[in-house]
């Protein structure tokens, strides 16, 4: 613990609020725009030149910034200057570790948090002198220049990770020639094509038939249900629109660079899907369907569909004629079922990379709040 004297915030520095509505803003404009969201626009005009810290009253709210010049500031944004006995940069992290602790308690019910500004004159900071500030500042920004470095390196495993399965099937394929793999049409493969059907979000409820949609394909070729739309029973054809083990749903109709997604069906599901979505059922006999979306997923990641696609504005589409004509490469089933147990094998081991890398990120989040709340403790 400290002996460090205690201010009130409104003791140390002016606290004003921005000047300009939200939608006053220009994202090509000169001036930083700082609202109350974690990331500043740009402004054409700015109210403010001088050395601030910024602190969003809602939206983001407890979110502190940094910045000196010229800007613009929202009326919700909380603008902190002229400084009286303390460096910015101290009041900078001293906010950064402590400000978000009193947003969360003060939120009841549904009400959603924010500051007021009698609240904000009121908190206390603990003011040591200033040569102590400034130590305290040089190894705050030490110890979290080492942690974004961690975080670069974190960053850099997680692009090789995300290359893994693309490699590996760049081998595969690049073997194929040698392999004397036969070229076949889609629509020799498919016993049964359909797309799905149109539903307005109007008609969306709490409990119906899951309605898929173009959000429920991610880019690594599963199924993603946390967020789901569903629509009344009497809407779907059940017999028609349903899922069944060994499916695979592509994405027909998205943006250019998001056409082409597909997902393999693990367990038959009574889900319907969208007019956007379209099934392929094969003739498991010639072709394994784990296979076709291997196939569907190398294709999207080489931007082949984005090419086949015809394009309008901000969406991309796939017809099922197109869909049909498209040829691919077949080894033999024998070869299908290793390749895809290989790469059954290599997609878990990648599953697990990723969960340690997420772990990693949480443990780097979680230093970073621990470094700050020891600083001001006088532990650093």
């Amino acid at each position: 613990m400290t002996n460090w004297p205690t201010k009130k915030l409104g003791e140390i520095c002016d606290i004003k609020t921005g000047k300009k509505d939200v939608n006053q803003g220009n994202p090509n404009g000169k001036y930083p725009f700082f609202t109350c969201a974690k990331k500043h626009t740009y402004s054409d005009e700015f109210s403010f030149d001088t050395e601030a810290l910024l602190i969003a009253g809602n939206g983001d709210v407890g979110t502190v910034n940094y910045y000196k010049g010229k800007f613009e500031a929202y009326q919700r944004t909380y603008v902190l200057s002229s400084f009286q006995n303390i460096l910015p940069h101290y009041l900078f992290y001293f906010l950064s570790g402590t400000l978000k602790g009193i947003v969360s308690k003060q939120k009841l019910g549904n009400t959603m948090p924010y500051i007021k500004v009698g609240m904000l004159k009121d908190f206390g900071i603990s003011l040591p002198p200033l040569p102590e500030q400034k130590r305290i500042v040089a190894k705050i920004e030490e110890l979290m220049e080492k942690i974004e470095e961690a975080k670069k390196l974190r960053q850099e495993a997680i692009e090789e990770t995300d290359q893994i399965i693309p490699s590996a099937l760049h081998q595969i394929f690049s073997r194929a020639e040698k392999d004397s793999w036969k070229h076949n049409k889609i629509s020799d493969l498919v016993e049964e094509i359909k797309s799905g059907f149109a539903c307005a979000k109007t008609n969306k409820i709490e409990d119906g038939i899951v309605h898929l949609r173009t959000n429920n394909i991610n880019t690594g070729g599963q199924l993603d249900l946390s967020v789901i739309t569903k629509i009344p029973e009497s809407f779907v054809d059940t017999d028609v629109y349903n899922l069944k083990s060994g499916d695979v749903l592509f994405n027909n109709t998205n943006s250019a660079e998001l056409v082409g997604k597909s997902t393999y069906i693990v367990e038959d599901l009574p889900y319907a899907f969208s007019n956007h979505m379209t099934r392929l059922r094969v003739k498991k006999n010639i072709i394994n369907p784990k296979w076709l979306n291997v196939i569907f997923q190398k294709l999207w990641r080489e931007g082949y569909f984005k090419r086949l696609s015809t394009q309008w504005v901000n969406q991309a589409g796939i017809n099922q004629y197109k869909l049909l004509s498209i040829e691919i490469l077949l080894p033999p089933l024998s070869q299908q079922k290793k390749i895809i147990a290989y790469l059954d094998s290599l997609s878990e081991k990648v599953k697990e990379l990723k969960k340690l890398q997420w772990e990693t990120a949480q443990d780097l989040s979680a230093l970073s709040k621990s470094i700050l709340h020891q600083a001001f403790k006088g532990k650093l």
